[in-house]
C-alpha cells in the first residue's frame, strides 16, 4: 500500500483538526479523554487509542496527521494516500463533475475548456435559482452568485477519470453537539444549499428528459414543478453544452462528515442523445424570457401582506401592448406604504422591475421598485412605457 512522506508538511497541514475529528467519529472511534492542552483521546471498540490534536497551532501537527493517517489506513485496511484524500475533503462539500470516456491521456485542452465554462454556467444557474424560481435568469451572474463562485475551489483531480472537482470552503458543523442531518429549521451555508440545489436541479432535468423523450410534451413545461426544482433556460443549456463538449458525462455530490446531509448523491449521468431535447426544452424557456428594466403605469387594484411579512403584493391594472393587463409585484415596505396610499387616491403609480410571463395570460414584475405615484390624470399614451 502506499504510504506517505512526514516530509510534506504543506500537503499533511491541508487537513483540519475538525476534519479528523469528525473522520475519526464516523470511523468507530469516540473521545474519551483529554490530553494536556492540546489534544482529544479517541478510542472504541475494536479502536486503537489515538491523539487528535483539537487545534494546528503546535510545532508538531503535520507529524500527528501523519502518524493518525497511518492508523487509520492500517485499522480499516485502506491505502494511506486514499485516507489522505478522504480527509482533505472530510469537512467540505464536493461537486464532481466527472467526463465518462475521456481519453487516458485526458482531454484536449480546447474541450477542456468548454466543459470548464459548461460546468460554471451550471452552477451560476444553480445559484441563481435559490428562492427564485424561473424560467430564464440573466446571462450576467449577480454579486452574490459571484461571490458564491469565487468561494469554491477547483480541487486536485483524481486519477482514473477526467473530472472537475469543485470543492467548497469548509463546513462547520451547528453548534450545540454532534450535527445530525439538516431539517428545514437548520441554518445551511450557501455553498450546501447551491450544491443541494444543484443536485436537485439536476436530478429533475434527467427526469424530464426521460418523460420528453418518452412522448411527454409537457415535461419541461413551467407550469410543472421542473421551474420549483430549478430547471431553467440556463442550466439545460449549460448541460447540452457539457454533454457537446465531452460527449458523455455525469455528476456525483459527496456531503461533508461535519455536516451530514440526506440530499441525493448521484451519479446523474447524460449523453449526447439529450442534446436535443435539453436544447429543445431551453428554446421553450427563452420565449418565457423577462423583459428587464420595464417600466409601468397604472392602478393599484389588490394589496396584500401577511401580519408577520414586511414586504407586500400588489396588483396592479396596467397596458401591455395595447391591451390591459393585470400584473403582481412585491414591494418592499417603504414602496408598499406608498402604495396603500396610492391606492386610497386612487393615484397613478409607475412600476419598474423584470416583467415575466407566466401561463394563463398572468404576469408578474419581479425585483419590483416603485419609481413613481402621479396624483393627476394621465397624459395620453401614458399607460405604458
Amino acid at each position: 500500500m502506499a504510504t506517505l512522506r512526514f516530509d510534506d508538511r504543506e500537503s499533511l497541514s491541508v487537513i483540519t483538526p475538525l476534519a479528523l475529528s469528525y473522520y475519526a467519529r464516523s470511523e468507530g472511534w469516540e473521545r474519551v479523554g483529554t490530553y494536556r492542552a492540546y489534544s482529544h483521546i479517541y478510542g472504541g471498540n475494536g479502536r486503537p487509542e489515538i491523539l487528535v490534536p483539537h487545534t494546528d497551532a503546535i510545532d508538531d501537527y503535520a507529524l500527528a496527521v501523519s502518524d493518525l493517517i497511518a492508523v487509520f489506513a492500517r485499522t480499516l485496511d485502506r491505502d494511506e494516500l486514499s485516507v489522505y484524500r478522504d480527509l482533505t475533503l472530510a469537512d467540505r462539500d464536493v461537486v464532481r463533475v466527472r467526463a465518462q470516456d475521456a481519453d487516458p491521456d485526458g482531454l484536449p485542452f480546447g474541450q477542456s475548456h468548454a466543459m470548464l465554462d459548461a460546468t460554471r454556467r451550471m452552477m451560476t444557474a444553480a445559484a441563481h435559482s435559490l428562492g427564485d424560481d424561473r424560467p430564464v435568469y440573466p446571462a450576467q451572474a449577480s454579486g452574490n452568485v459571484n461571490a458564491y463562485l469565487n468561494r469554491i475551489r477547483l480541487g486536485h483531480t483524481e486519477g482514473g477519470s477526467f473530472a472537475l472537482v469543485l470543492v467548497s470552503p469548509v463546513i462547520a458543523p451547528p453548534l450545540g453537539g454532534i450535527p445530525a442531518p439538516e431539517d428545514e429549521n437548520d441554518t445551511l451555508p450557501r455553498e450546501r444549499l447551491v450544491a443541494q440545489r444543484l443536485s436537485q436541479s439536476l436530478f429533475a432535468a434527467r427526469s424530464a428528459v426521460a418523460r420528453a423523450a418518452g412522448g411527454d410534451t409537457d415535461a419541461f413545461a413551467p407550469a410543472s414543478a421542473i421551474s420549483a426544482a430549478g430547471v431553467s433556460a440556463n442550466l439545460c443549456e449549460a448541460v447540452a453544452d457539457l454533454i457537446i463538449s465531452v460527449a458523455t458525462f455525469d455528476v456525483s455530490f459527496s456531503w461533508a462528515i461535519t455536516r451530514p446531509s440526506e440530499a441525493r448523491r448521484g451519479p446523474i449521468a447524460f449523453s449526447h442523445n439529450d442534446v436535443p431535447l435539453l436544447q429543445g426544452a431551453a428554446k421553450s424557456m427563452r420565449q418565457l424570457e423577462p423583459e428587464y428594466g420595464r417600466r409601468l403605469y397604472g392602478f393599484i387594484y389588490r394589496l396584500t401582506r401577511a401580519q408577520v411579512d414586511i414586504d407586500g403584493t400588489v396588483g396592479l391594472r396596467t397596458a401591455i401592448n395595447g391591451a390591459s393587463r393585470s400584473v403582481s409585484a412585491v414591494l418592499n415596505n417603504r414602496d408598499y406604504a406608498l402604495a396603500i396610499e396610492a391606492h386610497r387616491s386612487n393615484a397613478i403609480v409607475c412600476l419598474e422591475g423584470d416583467l415575466e410571463r407566466g401561463g394563463s395570460g398572468r404576469r408578474h414584475l419581479h425585483n419590483a421598485k416603485l419609481v413613481e405615484t402621479i396624483s393627476a390624470p394621465p397624459l395620453p399614451g401614458m399607460a405604458e412605457a
